[in-house]
């Protein structure tokens, strides 16, 4: 039973012309589907670039477009498989001007060497054109400028390449000379070097253009420039996709940035957006895989599960939506795999489906979180490559070592920090001079740690927020954490950090309180729990530290040093309210009950895995603070 959740646009071939019923437009899908000039999508894996671009060529087929030569004739696109690089091809291809040259000539190539484009060619070129280049143009229909590459490239040849490059004016010239109106489309420029993301190595700027990128970068930008050149002068309109990734400095490569960045769609999607996407699929969906599939147009969620509701370990129910859409990375590709799983595990199984016992919901939540723990761990390996100016493509490796340090998902400053120093061995204690990598600093960057923090115009309000990994800056030796009151993990990083540490047979408890996977405003009391909660997980990792406690009747006072000099015999460190040792908070009274109270206890969460209280006759004075008296509340 074939369904609409469809995570691989790859298999999308001339016959799935039912993609256009589902398509959903915001407004950049609507700018890029409209646009009658030469345009690209950029964006970062799992956005939906290929389903686009292949959507694209179904609907201007559909438009009665009989007098366009649509390219490539035997599939919706031109896509290539790996290309390596011999060391004389990459020294020529370190230059982004050689790119932006070579492409132009093997886009003209391709379309030169069509019977359509025949006339366009004759003896009178062969004076002009180097023998190589006249016999690619002659000898051969090409399928796409793809073929073109690998041919040129299998030749392990400088100087023909060099050939190529050098050909570009006159190619240039010939392509202004076509009258027929031509589209080409071409998806997925990332991959010709995606088995190795070639770094360009040498001491002379001139040899490796303005700064020192990658040929994986180099690549994209000049098909996106080459593409603009070409775009203003002739009928031969490209549609291509290009990686986000690969705009990173895109100022220094090209002196048409501005330009080529106005020729891009980069797409991104709000949460609203994702879920009109989401009741779109649904109310397209056949009968048979959806559990209620009266209510389609009624209530989505009932419609595809029959549930409306995620019940949640903190007490707060979530809507189901809310639910998929905190474990997804906010890309298109993440709510169609969990929802395929979904439909296939769940729907498909007619006893599951009409469960009420809770069982169906225990399998939800295993599907979507498997789901989530793979899309971070295929997203930190995607990265990988750029998260460092240097040679260190050790980043996942060391950020798995990391989470071996984590107890929870949730966590202060002072608790990143010094998780930090635990993953760095001879880390500076300031994190600003410090040349180490910068895990929490990174993982913000990336959309894998928010933060919630005090709004400064609305008092006594707090917010949560979480970058999209669309806006991801790629930077691992820089301290730029943003200041908050707590920090926490994305559910599929959360589910990773469980991972290993269960694997070194550690502990690990995560937060029960709802966090939004979006930016928003949080409950004062659901931040003020995380906040203990949080504190009194760091306290847990000082195995060594035992708050000391006691009634104040008779002799305790006596017995309780006694057993505090016992204790410290033994290796422990002792916190008690009445030695010189204990930890005092300079804003707090110490003569003022509640606030001793409330100081007392959050010493023993923050800083102690261990309470010892000794009773004598009664269990001590009643609470008098402010900080706890919510819990307090709760339980009357």
């Amino acid at each position: 039973m074939k369904n609409v959740w469809r995570s691989q646009a790859d298999t999308i071939d001339f016959q799935d012309k039912d993609i256009l019923n589902i398509l959903y437009e915001n407004n950049l899908v609507r700018d890029f589907l409209s646009s009658d000039h030469s345009i690209g999508i950029s964006a970062t894996k799992g956005m939906g670039k290929t389903f686009l671009i292949k959507t694209k060529r179904f609907q201007m087929q559909s438009e009665e477009n009989s007098g366009i030569l649509f390219l490539p004739k035997d599939r919706l696109v031109d896509v290539s498989a790996p290309v390596y690089l011999t060391s004389g091809q990459i020294t020529l291809l370190s230059n982004y001007e050689n790119w932006v040259d070579l492409w132009i000539s093997l886009v003209g190539i391709y379309l030169l060497s069509l019977p359509e484009l025949s006339n366009l060619i004759d003896e009178y070129d062969k004076k002009f054109l180097p023998n190589y280049v006249w016999d690619l143009i002659n000898t051969r229909e090409f399928s796409g400028i793809f073929e073109v590459l690998s041919i040129v490239l299998l030749e392990d040849n400088k100087a023909l390449l060099m050939e190529v490059i050098k050909s570009s004016s006159y190619i240039f010239n010939k392509i202004n000379k076509i009258q027929r109106a031509i589209c080409l489309f071409v998806d997925k420029l990332e991959e010709p070097f995606n088995r190795h993301i070639y770094k360009i190595y040498s001491s002379s700027k001139s040899s490796q253009g303005p700064i020192n990128q990658s040929i994986w970068a180099y690549s994209q930008v000049a098909f996106a420039e080459m593409t603009y050149r070409l775009s203003a002068r002739n009928h031969v309109k490209i549609f291509y996709t290009i990686r986000q990734e690969a705009l990173i400095g895109i100022e220094q490569i090209s002196r048409e940035s501005s330009k080529i960045k106005d020729t891009l769609c980069q797409l991104s999607y709000t949460s609203h957006e994702l879920f009109e996407m989401y009741k779109k699929y649904i109310s397209n969906e056949t009968n048979e895989n959806l559990c209620n599939y009266k209510e389609r147009d009624t209530n989505p969620h009932i419609a595809f599960l029959d549930i409306e509701t995620m019940p949640h370990r903190s007490g707060i129910n979530e809507s189901l939506w809310d639910y998929i859409y905190r474990h997804t990375l906010k890309r298109p590709r993440d709510v169609m795999e969990i929802c395929n799983d979904l439909c296939r595990h769940i729907v498909n199984d007619v006893g599951l489906c009409s469960k009420t016992d809770g069982t169906k919901e225990r399998a939800i939540r295993k599907w979507v979180n498997e789901n989530s723990t793979v899309f971070c761990r295929t997203y930190l390996y995607d990265i990988e490559p750029f998260m460092s100016s240097n040679e260190n493509t050790f980043f996942v490796e060391e950020l798995l070592d990391l989470c071996k340090h984590l107890n929870t998902n949730v966590f202060t400053k002072e608790a990143l920090e010094q998780a930090c120093q635990k993953g760095n061995i001879d880390c500076l204690s300031d994190c600003v001079a410090c040349d180490k990598t910068h895990y929490f600093s990174a993982l913000q960057n990336i959309g894998l740690l928010g933060v919630i923090y005090k709004s400064n115009g609305e008092p006594n309000t707090y917010r949560c927020v979480i970058k999209n990994i669309g806006e991801s800056v790629y930077e691992s030796k820089k301290q730029t954490l943003v200041s908050g009151v707590l920090y926490y993990v994305h559910p599929g990083l959360s589910n990773i950090i469980k991972q290993e540490t269960d694997r070194h047979m550690l502990t690990f408890t995560p937060s029960k309180l709802l966090i939004p996977n979006d930016s928003g405003v949080v409950d004062n009391d659901i931040v003020k729990k995380i906040y203990h909660f949080a504190i009194s997980q760091w306290g847990n990792q000082f195995d060594k530290n035992i708050f000391l406690t006691s009634t104040q009747r008779g002799g305790m006072s006596i017995f309780r040093e006694e057993v505090k000099s016992f204790l410290e015999e033994r290796g422990y460190n002792v916190f008690a309210f009445e030695t010189p040792e204990f930890p005092i908070d300079i804003d707090r009274k110490e003569n003022e009950l509640g606030q001793t109270h409330d100081h007392c206890i959050n010493t023993l969460l923050s800083r102690c895995r261990h309470v010892i209280y000794l009773f004598d006759g009664d269990f001590g004075g009643k609470y008098s603070g402010s900080d706890f008296q919510n819990y307090i509340n709760e339980e009357k």
